[in-house]
């Protein structure tokens, strides 16, 4: 059965903050869903609606990112397809829009996985893809930030809007992505869960997860490779995220969405807040939320 789920981050969201995150989410849920509708698979569904949120400055992905210790935008990205096992990911780089994309060509054409910084920006511009100035991913809004602060950010309950999706496609393949412009302050060179596998992103023939939140956490815990795991344990999609964010919540906090082979959504989350939104073909309504839910 053809279905998807979109997160926009998990933090402790200002209530002002939380109609355009719903927004985002909702539109970004269409755009994979008519991608589904069309035939065109799991792949270019998580693709098309990642780089929307790429392009929207509700989110920490792509423009409007916070920016690092040196006032820069560095974004992270990463794809895996269940039905191969195969993934593709970035990390730190400034020159790209859409790193979501860059991920998928190198998930088509490459034999290597991971490349960061300027490994990234040369296979990019070798496929076609036009670099950037790194100012064209800055807003008034987070050089603001910046200027405020120009500290790291410590607490653990600071902005955390990192994007991501899990798809499910006619065909039973599963597709998880995320993509990010990390924690505001961060260091130069800093990554953070959302492009590594197990840890942001998993992907196997039975389910499907992407995470959000505080990246350290998450990479210690393993959380999409346990909630992956947990559902194969278990058969039950809703017990495997509960059971994941619960050991998350042993060394800090964050959120996973994920799919089953069926087709079956789930989303948890230890912060007050992680706008999300499903859509399925049964039920052909897409369904948005944001607060806590008991998991």
């Amino acid at each position: 059965m053809k279905s998807i789920i979109i997160h926009g981050g998990a933090w402790n969201m200002p209530e002002k903050l939380d109609k355009p995150h719903l927004r985002g989410v909702e539109a970004a849920c269409k755009v994979a869903r008519d991608a589904l509708l069309d035939g065109r698979g799991s792949l270019e569904a998580i693709t098309d609606a990642l780089v929307l949120l790429e392009e929207d400055t509700t989110f920490d992905a792509g423009v409007g990112s916070f920016l690092n210790a040196a006032g820069d935008v560095e974004l992270d990205a990463g794809i895996m397809d269940g039905t191969t096992g195969d993934y593709a990911c970035c990390g730190a780089v400034s020159k790209l829009r859409n790193p979501i994309l860059a991920c998928k060509r190198l998930l088509e054409v490459s034999p290597n996985k991971l490349l960061v910084c300027e490994g990234m920006h040369i296979f990019a511009r070798e496929q076609g893809f036009t670099l950037i100035d790194n100012d064209d991913l800055k807003i008034e809004r987070e050089i603001e930030r910046y200027e405020g602060t120009k500290l790291p950010v410590a607490s653990y309950f600071s902005p955390s809007d990192t994007v991501g999706a899990v798809a499910i496609d006619d065909g039973g393949h599963i597709v998880a992505a995320n993509t990010t412009g990390g924690t505001p302050g961060k260091p130069s060179g800093r990554v953070g869960d959302s492009p590594l596998v197990g840890c942001g992103i998993y992907a196997g023939p039975h389910a499907g997860a992407a995470a959000t939140g505080l990246g350290e956490p998450i990479i210690k815990t393993v959380l999409t490779k346990r909630v992956y795991d947990y559902y194969c344990e278990s058969n039950d999609i809703s017990r495997a995220t509960s059971a994941g964010i619960r050991d998350l919540a042993h060394h800090g906090w964050g959120g996973v969405i994920a799919l089953d082979k069926h087709g079956t959504p789930s989303a948890c989350h230890n912060t007050t807040k992680m706008p999300h939104a499903t859509w399925d073909e049964k039920s052909d309504k897409i369904e948005k939320k944001i607060g806590n839910p008991r998991c």
